[in-house]
């Protein structure tokens, strides 16, 4: 009985002890530091643990000592250098537990969707494949009015330390900059940020964003991002399938989705009370297009009908052997395929209506109103393309082609900024670039 009742004293003895041991230097302190500024009202949290006979202290409760060594264990932990959805708290139960939760917290359109598109999100969010290549898009945004900070350090009986910062705007404000003695290392270690918040007030800065407490919503949120395009299909199919089933006739269909938007080329601007247009937009292929190459056909929706898709099937292909037939531009569309260059169709035509107007006020504007009408008598005739997002290009009959906007380097198409002159455009103005209006020959030089 003796020899037991001292083995038990023994184990208890080392209970008591073996924090100490393990870590070579007992914790004596714990500082965490939480700020947070931005559009409102700035907060900050200043939160310090320490050690006393009985264990440990915070500023108004006892805290378990097996909290405060989480955090030293997390924070020793090995670096994990990308997210990884199993050290997030993801695995198959919880997506299953969590999927309709989540997006009955979500602020989207699934109240209103048809059950095909609720299928398509929750087979989506229960896809562990599918989720490990979301999960990197939680952590890849970043915002202009938010900045968080946090710091912790933990403080050894001889006087060294181990610390992590983060001024992270993500999801358990990861990644943590971590510094151990002489080693520094970035880690996406949710452990460290779950260890941090178990320490810290309930109503602490910062505190739910370093838990994740908002982890479902905001996967939630990047789920239907990934299924956006399928979702809008989707939509499309269920309101004019038909539609779609025709163009399939000739093309792949890539997107589609209807929606009452307006632009340079099409719709109708916003103002006042004026009734929305609503458009079908749909992206089609050809196996014959060059890579990166499709075609935008913008069709008229009014009263659940789509009208123009036959005399788009008659006349685009004209459009699209004119663009092709430019040598200069068809090599540029193979050689870079990933300046995403599209042939437009707006209801009737390649350049619309609204284009039309919106390229002569662009052109009178810059004294060159002769080019305007040029392009006014052969409007039928001319190919609208856009390269990247807010480059237009017009393209002549006779494979000259024109300059009308641009925005971006790679819609120059090989040009330099230097080579046009920019003005501001009469409307849709981009926050670069401008209107140019400059002739450039079939085989790629500036006309005199």
């Amino acid at each position: 009985m003796k020899r037991c009742a001292g083995l038990v004293s023994f184990c208890l003895l080392l209970l008591f002890v073996s924090p100490c041991m393990a870590q070579q230097s007992c914790i004596v302190k714990v500082t965490i530091e939480s700020k947070w500024g931005g559009l409102g009202t700035s907060s900050k949290t200043e939160e310090v643990i320490s050690r006393d006979r009985d264990g440990y202290r915070g500023k108004h409760d006892r805290i378990d000592a097996r909290t405060v060594e989480s955090l030293l264990t997390a924070l020793r932990e090995p670096t994990i250098a990308v997210p990884e959805p199993l050290n997030l708290g993801i695995n198959q139960a919880w997506l299953d537990a969590n999927a309709i939760p989540a997006v009955e917290k979500y602020e989207g359109n699934f109240d209103g969707a048809a059950s095909n598109q609720k299928a398509l999100y929750q087979t989506s969010f229960t896809d562990e494949s599918l989720i490990r290549r979301v999960v990197p898009n939680l952590f890849n945004f970043s915002r202009t009015d938010d900045y968080p900070s946090a710091q912790v350090e933990v403080t050894f009986e001889d006087g060294s330390t181990v610390s992590a910062l983060s001024t992270s705007q993500y999801l358990f404000m990861l990644p943590w900059k971590v510094k151990r003695g002489s080693e520094e290392i970035t880690t996406y270690n949710a452990d460290v940020s779950r260890a941090v918040a178990a320490l810290m007030p309930k109503k602490a800065t910062n505190r739910s964003r370093i838990a994740g407490d908002t982890l479902d919503v905001n996967l939630a949120e990047a789920v239907m991002r990934h299924i956006e395009q399928d979702w809008k299909l989707l939509n499309v199919e269920n309101r004019v399938g038909g539609t779609l089933t025709t163009l399939r006739e000739k093309y792949t269909v890539e997107s589609a989705d209807i929606n009452p938007y307006h632009g340079v080329a099409y719709g109708v601007a916003w103002k006042g009370n004026q009734p929305h247009e609503e458009n079908l937009h749909v992206v089609l292929r050809q196996a014959s297009f060059p890579p990166g190459f499709s075609e935008s056909a913008i069709f008229l929706y009014r009263d659940g009908k789509v009208s123009g898709t036959e005399d788009f099937l008659q006349n685009a292909r004209k459009y699209e052997e004119l663009v092709f037939s430019v040598p200069w531009l068809k090599t540029l569309a193979e050689r870079y395929a990933g300046y995403n260059i599209q042939l437009l169709w707006v209801h009737d035509q390649s350049l619309g209506d609204k284009a039309m107007n919106l390229f002569a006020a662009d052109m009178n504007a810059m004294g060159k109103s002769a080019l305007a009408d040029e392009v006014r008598a052969e409007q039928d005739k001319i190919a609208l393309v856009t390269i990247q997002y807010g480059d237009y290009w017009l393209v002549f009959p006779d494979e000259r082609i024109v300059l009308w906007r641009c925005s971006s380097v790679s819609g120059l198409l090989n040009f330099k900024p230097s080579d046009f002159p920019f003005q501001r455009c009469s409307d849709y103005n981009t926050v670069t670039g401008g209107c140019v209006g400059v002739v450039v020959l079939p085989e790629g030089t500036l006309a005199k």
